[in-house]
């Protein structure tokens, strides 16, 4: 299984830009990721002072994949098999995920990192040195 933006080919940038100022429906599944993508981030920055939790994120990703999977059953939840893996064209596997049964918990914590405020100065730190080396 393979992300829904694997599968399209997105639009330009000017048509982007002019379909979200004309509030014009999405016509495509590309079209569709850019106004879920642009939806997602409005009610994000709604939230920007709750915790982030499991269900929050869930909650981003049943809205950023509406309308776009092949299993409209798979938005907004985590994967509920190992039946997953990344391969390039030749089938040589890239990245084979961890076991769906952890995902909750390694959800929880990444949360509790995330929610964590003496983790500020360590993420800001390593975001500045990512940026920086680029």
């Amino acid at each position: 299984m393979h992300p829904a933006s694997w599968k399209v080919q997105p639009p330009t940038r000017r048509v982007a830009k002019q379909m979200l100022r004309e509030q014009r429906k999405p016509r495509t599944p590309g079209e569709r990721m850019i106004v879920n993508n642009y939806l997602t981030m409005k009610e994000v920055r709604t939230l920007k002072t709750e915790d982030l939790s499991p269900e929050l994120i869930l909650k981003f990703h049943a809205m950023i994949t509406a309308g776009t999977l092949d299993d409209p059953g798979d938005e907004g939840r985590f994967r509920n098999n190992d039946d997953t893996c990344v391969v390039d064209g030749s089938g040589t596997v890239l990245h084979t995920p961890p076991p769906y049964k952890d995902i909750p918990g390694y959800m929880r914590e990444l949360c509790g990192f995330a929610n964590a405020k003496q983790n500020f100065t360590l993420l800001f730190s390593l975001i500045l040195t990512i940026v920086l080396h680029m």
